[in-house]
């Protein structure tokens, strides 16, 4: 006796100790302040007038539920807290309805400067203003890049030619260029093209007393290169253009070559094959004079 479904007739409960015409009234010992609402929450069983709660779950009337948290990457509160009555506790540095949003902002900063100042930085991630992009808001749809806004200033101050040229003292006082004759080129260097047509080339540097230093390189180089460029582009074509025509010439000489080969054999072939038609005769006769020669 005692064990459960092992109970006298009329007693109910683990150990027998529920009378079972009492057990419909001590149903609502395991509902709701209410006496609503299904027994234990739905999280249990009603023994008794008591709440046998369910595994994670506890409360007299199981209404604590510790695994019904929300979840993230398929963890219980990201695994960064722990859950309590179905709300998560975050960890230190940690917040949200499932503690996935880190309260640290060293990804969101370049040079101490949060989102390059045109965003803020949210879980530890860039949200960047309108009109801007890329991880730390450093990308403008609209804005010009530093080449494009050096551009025409080192033009007026290298070789004193185009827009600011009439006014590049006062228009270009930020900046200090300076002509290079020659100069290894890479893909830090700025190639832009000017407002008539030639490629300017040149580094920015960085500051130098409170400007920016800018390092042009000398055009009348880049002329000699883009010169150098276009021969030999126009060599290679010409190049190009007479090994297809040999390639050619060689490829319809070797097809003719083999159809000459295919005919030879074919003529061959036929005069092995002739045979002699015994009743053919010779369309050509020949007649002696008996009387011719006689003296």
């Amino acid at each position: 006796m005692g064990r459960l479904g092992h109970c006298s007739p009329g007693r109910v409960g683990k150990l027998c100790e529920c009378e079972l015409a009492e057990a419909t009234d001590l149903e609502a010992g395991c509902r709701g302040r209410n006496g609503t609402g299904p027994t234990c929450s739905g999280k249990g069983q009603c023994v008794c007038g008591q709440c046998q709660c369910n595994s994670n779950v506890r409360g007299q009337h199981c209404e604590c539920d510790d695994g019904s948290c929300e979840r993230h990457d398929g963890q219980l509160c990201a695994g960064q807290g722990r859950c309590q009555c179905g709300s998560c506790l975050c960890d230190e540095g940690y917040t949200g309805s499932a503690c996935d949003c880190s309260l640290d902002t060293r990804a969101c900063l370049q040079d101490g400067v949060e989102c390059s100042g045109h965003g803020r930085c949210i879980c530890n991630k860039c949200q960047c203003q309108p009109g801007y992009f890329d991880r730390l808001c450093s990308r403008c749809s609209s804005c010009r890049t530093p080449c494009e806004e050096h551009r025409d200033c080192a033009d007026c101050q290298a070789f004193r030619t185009g827009p600011l040229s009439q006014n590049c003292s006062v228009a270009c006082n930020h900046t200090v260029a300076t002509v290079v004759p020659e100069a290894t080129v890479n893909e830090q260097w700025c190639k832009e093209k000017t407002d008539d047509g030639r490629i300017l080339i040149f580094l920015i540097e960085g500051t130098e007393g409170g400007k920016v230093a800018l390092k042009v390189k000398d055009k009348d180089a880049v002329t000699d290169q883009t010169s150098m460029f276009v021969l030999g582009l126009v060599l290679g074509i010409v190049v190009i253009g007479l090994l297809i025509i040999i390639a050619y010439r060689i490829s319809v000489e070797i097809l003719d070559r083999r159809e000459y080969m295919r005919f030879e054999k074919e003529r061959e072939r036929a005069k092995g094959n002739e045979v002699n038609n015994p009743l053919y005769q010779s369309a050509t006769t020949t007649v002696i004079n008996p009387r011719y020669n006689e003296d």
